[in-house]
């Protein structure tokens, strides 16, 4: 049977990939940017995540959906899906909607790459501008450096420290979260529930601040970064064959419409 190994990918091989997103992120690169970007990646994060929600309850989504749904935009797509799934309290709408909602996701990413730059450059924005916009926009990490590269490598260093100022938004946002959900729930014996905050999310800050110090050379940094996305799209997989077809198709119409909108 390949239950164990199937569950070891939804589970381990997904904390091993968000732990390792954080040695992408070096708080100095986000401060040289400056107050104004910064700015901006904290407020869409913000205006996406509590108006995604709610954008997805009004489409019909079970709320933990929309909130996986909408922290997947707001943040850093399939990582921030799948961090968020792992601290909600169990139910049966958690797997599928993290399935449903990566591969929306991979969607809607690709489809940004491809347009968002060609309409940077139709409004004559700089360089920057377009990074800034660019990483503030595009879901996945690895889209939105790949639509900075389409403008310029100048675009692209900017497009990357911006899209990391909102992976960096990923912790404090899954505690919120956590927290928000667990006040009502309850445990297998009736109790109220405790926030399920995860665990690794510490090894996540605890790279971010190694990385910060300039403790991981670039090349160890990059290779991590490679072994990040594999892990994550290794953990999608897993996920996807705990869900079953009806599963999806029972709930795509209200989760296309939430991510479209």
């Amino acid at each position: 049977t390949f239950r164990p190994g199937i569950t070891i990918g939804a589970k381990q091989v997904l904390q091993l990939g968000v732990i390792l997103l954080g040695a992408q992120i070096a708080l100095t690169d986000i401060l040289a940017l400056g107050w104004q970007p910064l700015l901006i990646a904290m407020l869409a994060v913000t205006v996406m995540l509590s108006g995604g929600w709610a954008i997805g309850r009004a489409c019909g989504l079970p709320s933990q959906h929309a909130v996986i749904s909408a922290g997947a935009v707001a943040i850093c797509g399939s990582a921030a899906a799948m961090a968020i799934c792992a601290a909600l309290p169990k139910s049966e709408h958690r797997h599928t909607a993290t399935v449903t909602t990566n591969m929306l996701v991979a969607i809607m990413s690709s489809a940004a790459m491809a347009v968002y730059p060609i309409a940077a450059t139709q409004f004559g924005l700089t360089d920057a501008q377009a990074g800034t916009v660019l990483g503030a926009s595009i879901h996945n990490v690895a889209h939105a450096i790949g639509a900075g590269h389409i403008v310029s490598q100048d675009a692209a260093q900017t497009a990357t420290v911006v899209k990391l100022m909102r992976v960096a938004c990923l912790v404090p946002a899954v505690v919120l979260i956590a927290l928000l959900f667990a006040r009502g729930a309850s445990d297998d014996d009736g109790a109220p529930a405790k926030p399920a905050i995860p665990l690794f999310l510490i090894g996540f800050v605890g790279l971010v601040v190694i990385n910060s110090l300039g403790l991981i050379p670039p090349a160890l940094a990059d290779m991590m970064g490679t072994v990040s996305q594999f892990a994550l799209v290794m953990s999608i997989v897993a996920l996807g064959a705990q869900t079953t077809p009806r599963d999806l198709f029972r709930t795509s119409a209200g989760a296309v419409s939430a991510m479209v909108l």
